[in-house]
């Protein structure tokens, strides 16, 4: 038996998938979380022929207010963004349940206006979108999905 006969015994070398691009910027912590929000936004906003979208607080009620991330200047476009590429984890889930609740809430508040859960990748919007089924008061909220491109 020669050696090109004999069953290969070497692991294969094909390399692994590249990971799906998430937006984030090079780096950790808090700072990079939200710039890489910063990031989604603004591409969303891109694709949506809008200005720039900007944190501001908005009313809900007689004298309430919450922070929205993303605001258009008009006031007719709500977007919180998560930078979530890949199934939501249950550490993660109190977040985005949160704003969708708040989404919804802004929704109710401001008619004709657009609330919008922003991710960075189609398995965190499945989830999301699990989550508008199973409570229907939700459902005025959008879920989308941002391709940027990549660095």
């Amino acid at each position: 038996m020669t050696a090109t006969d004999r069953p290969s015994t070497a692991q294969s070398t094909t390399a692994p998938s590249p990971a799906p691009h998430t937006c984030a910027p090079v780096g950790s912590g808090v700072a990079s979380l939200r710039a890489g929000e910063a990031q989604l936004l603004a591409c969303f906003a891109a694709t949506q022929r809008r200005g720039p979208l900007r944190a501001a607080r908005v009313s809900v009620s007689e004298g309430s207010t919450v922070l929205v991330a993303g605001v258009d200047a008009e006031r007719s476009l709500f977007v919180e963004p998560h930078l979530l590429a890949g199934p939501i984890a249950a550490d993660q889930a109190w977040s985005v349940l949160q704003d969708l609740f708040k989404l919804a809430l802004v929704a109710r508040t401001h008619p004709g206006s657009r609330a919008v859960l922003l991710l960075a990748g189609e398995p965190a919007a499945v989830a999301a979108r699990r989550f508008l089924t199973r409570a229907p008061g939700l459902a005025v909220v959008e879920v989308a999905v941002v391709d940027t491109p990549t660095a």
